[in-house]
């Protein structure tokens, strides 16, 4: 068994595997609870808790999970539908990059259509085959069908259906 650097673990690699511990075990804490607001005090526009420097956008109320009034670039300053969009752009994104990885490590593992011409694909030569065996065009049609429904959901979204945002 060969190792890439010097073993035992240098000083970097202990501190670096000690530091992904505790992120990994920080990522389960639950959100920082907010205090309450008296109603009848004269207040200035409250701080964000991520940034005290920054003022919070009033858009930013808490109703969001984890929201903590992080909004460096002002993205929240816009109207409630832009905001709405981002959102939904933001979830869409994330579950996109989900499947992504998932289809990554799947290719690894040896899971692939069935057929002699995909048999021993990695994920680094999967996309080069499908493009060659025109399979791509049929996954693009999909996923053209998928975002024009998406689209669908966003245009009754933006009249006032009262979907959250992600929620199909």
């Amino acid at each position: 068994l060969r190792y890439p650097r010097s073993f035992p673990p240098t000083l970097f690699d202990t501190s670096t595997m000690l530091a992904t511990a505790i992120v990994s075990a920080l990522a389960f804490n639950g959100p920082a609870t907010r205090t309450p607001v008296r109603s009848g005090s004269v207040q200035m526009m409250a701080k964000s808790q991520a940034l005290p420097f920054l003022e919070v956008a009033p858009a930013l109320d808490g109703s969001m999970a984890g929201d903590v009034g992080f909004d460096p670039l002002g993205f929240a300053k816009s109207d409630a539908q832009t905001l709405t969009w981002l959102r939904e752009a933001e979830i869409k994104h994330g579950r996109v990059c989900m499947l992504a990885t998932a289809g990554w490590i799947a290719v690894d593992q040896g899971v692939h259509f069935p057929g002699a011409a995909y048999e021993g694909l990695k994920s680094l030569t999967a996309h080069n085959a499908m493009v060659d065996s025109g399979n791509m065009y049929v996954m693009l049609m999909a996923v053209f069908m998928l975002e024009a429904v998406g689209g669908l959901a966003l245009y009754e979204q933006s009249l006032g259906s009262g979907r959250a945002a992600g929620d199909y």
